[in-house]
């Protein structure tokens, strides 16, 4: 029995270490390239939910590519300045815009 209860406990912290993070736009206005922007500190990852809260701005200026399969929520705003803007998404991530965002 204490075989069973290992092998549990071993997938499941091996699973966990894996999970997907979540990122959170954490100051006022941040740019969008920039580690600090986000907590925890760091850019987002692949199968990240990237959560941009309502009252925040993000900005993306020039060119940003976010990695696999981002969930990107919405709430506060999201300004694209300078020219050329391109921010690029795979066709696996998800955008949703919430009511006020």
């Amino acid at each position: 029995m204490k075989k069973f209860y290992l092998i549990v406990l071993t997938i499941f912290l091996a699973s966990a270490t894996f999970a997907a993070g979540v990122k959170t736009l954490k100051a006022s206005t941040w740019d969008i390239a920039n580690p600090n922007s986000w907590a925890p500190y760091g850019l987002p990852g692949s199968g990240d939910t990237v959560i941009i809260p309502a009252g925040k701005q993000l900005i993306a200026a020039g060119s940003f590519s976010f990695p696999i399969n981002v969930y990107l929520k919405v709430y506060g705003e999201i300004l694209m300045t300078g020219s050329p803007i391109d921010v690029y998404f795979d066709a696996t991530s998800t955008i949703i815009v919430y009511n006020g965002g």
